[in-house]
């Protein structure tokens, strides 16, 4: 009996030593939902290929390294202000997902014809291979850039959020088949609200911050479970200049949205570009 006593003793003390180097914490086997080449599918299941796309209207350009909604939209009829129908190109839906389709996001994409002219909108997540830490003036044409040298690690591609209220899939949205602990995922700011300084004369610094709601079904709806702010650009104008990792919570969810929080608004919202970056997001196994 005192030898197994003696054994008992020397197993806890190892256990709670093992606990010790990992800062009281047990340690938590781990997934990560990456964007690379190869990782993630369209909606009807084909591979998910980043490659060159256009966007006309008033931030007309030509990208590439780009995944977005255009080529996936479907012609909705809508009637105008002044009586007038037409058809215009409208996206809102679940665009991509992992191999394994158990994580889903959200993205909307509309041609802008049912506005009275062809002008491109995206909002929701987009995939993007665009890095550019070096731009030094504010550029629509670095709208799918994430201020870096390269992703979260080191990886290639990364997702660019651009929070709006259209639709069901403006606000970035990352669904899951089942709940889930969401450990952690990575951001960084977008070049472009990197580079961008406050038109609004009733203030000196723009601010920046991102909420991330963890959410599950309540009801016809979702309820939040928990909320996370993110600073990217914070009062005193600092603003993140790397990939930042950001600890969620222990509770599972079934999906997380994204919004934008700003002093640089006026009545009608937003006046500083609503975009983020995000990669490598971890699950609890």
């Amino acid at each position: 009996m005192k030898k197994i006593t003696i054994l008992l003793s020397a197993l806890l003390a190892f256990a709670a030593c093992s606990d010790d180097n990992n800062g009281g914490q047990k340690s938590v086997e781990l997934e990560y939902v990456t964007f690379e080449d190869g990782t993630l599918t369209d909606l009807h299941g084909a591979t998910v290929v980043p490659g060159d796309i256009s966007i006309r209207g008033y931030i007309a350009g030509d990208y590439s390294g780009v995944f977005w909604g255009a080529e996936y939209a479907e012609e909705v009829p809508f009637t105008g202000y002044d009586g007038s129908t037409g058809v215009y190109s409208l996206f809102d839906g679940l665009l991509f997902s992992t191999a394994d389709g158990t994580v889903k996001f959200g993205s909307y994409y509309t041609d802008g014809r049912n506005w009275g002219m062809i002008s491109d909108v995206w909002n929701g997540f987009v995939v993007s291979k665009n890095f550019d830490d070096s731009a030094v003036e504010f550029d629509y044409s670095t709208q799918f850039s994430a201020w870096a040298a390269a992703g979260a690690r080191g990886s290639e591609t990364f997702l660019v959020g651009f929070h709006s209220e259209y639709g069901t899939y403006g606000a970035p949205t990352v669904e899951f088949a089942e709940p889930r602990v969401v450990d952690h995922l990575y951001m960084a700011n977008s070049t472009l609200v990197h580079t961008y300084s406050t038109q609004n004369p009733d203030i000196s610094v723009a601010t920046l911050s991102v909420v991330i709601r963890g959410q599950r079904r309540d009801g016809d709806g979702y309820a939040d479970v928990y909320t996370r702010e993110v600073p990217l650009i914070d009062a005193a104008g600092d603003k993140v200049s790397a990939w930042v990792k950001v600890a969620l919570a222990a509770e599972p969810v079934e999906r997380l949205v994204f919004s934008v929080d700003s002093n640089d608004s006026n009545e009608y919202g937003l006046l500083i570009p609503g975009y983020f970056c995000i990669d490598e997001i971890a699950l609890v196994k």
